[in-house]
């Protein structure tokens, strides 16, 4: 079971994709992170970066879908989520895949210019597209730079997956994987 404090940081990710605000994630909620991760990340519509971006944003809801829709109603409720994530996070196997999948869909998404690094930018332009503000965007990303150097490593968001997803630790840097908790 799945403690509070892990609680409030899935929560703090269904609310990340819940831009219509009405309690559960569903395929439109993905369509709309798209359009904002296409705007803030200044992609031509039309171009291979909007289509690639659209096919990755979308395979996230896909597997979102697969992993949590238990009662098939084309929506995931924080209950869930919440029985998704205990599931997942108590095999250690199956969350060290999970893990890396989504350090490196979100690794490459966020690495715009290739360099193998993410920076505050980048970091900031991809973050805020998920229901946060550009300031809780520039305050996740001062956590989420464990060693300061004003980058974000594969190493590092591999980490802050991680921690995000299974730390107690109310001051680990991965819990602001998602912004405020």
């Amino acid at each position: 079971m799945l403690s509070e404090i892990r609680k409030r940081k899935i929560k703090r990710l269904i609310d990340s994709y819940d831009f219509d605000g009405n309690g559960y994630v569903e395929k439109g909620d993905f369509e709309q992170l798209f359009q904002r991760l296409a705007t803030n990340l200044g992609l031509a519509p039309g171009s291979q970066e909007y289509h690639k971006m659209h096919g990755i944003t979308m395979a996230g809801w896909d597997g979102v879908k697969e992993m949590a829709d238990f009662n098939h109603d084309d929506k995931v409720t924080y209950e869930e989520y919440f029985q998704a994530v205990d599931a997942v996070t108590a095999n250690r196997d199956i969350f060290a895949r999970l893990a890396l999948g989504i350090t490196d869909s979100s690794f490459s998404m966020q690495d715009t210019n290739g360099d193998g690094q993410i920076s505050g930018e980048e970091s900031i332009a991809y973050t805020s597209s998920y229901n946060m503000t550009k300031a809780d965007a520039a305050t996740a990303f001062a956590h989420l730079d464990r060693n300061g150097d004003g980058f974000i490593t594969r190493d590092e968001m591999l980490e802050n997956v991680t921690d995000f997803f299974l730390s107690e630790d109310q001051n680990s840097p991965g819990n602001w994987l998602m912004g405020p908790f």
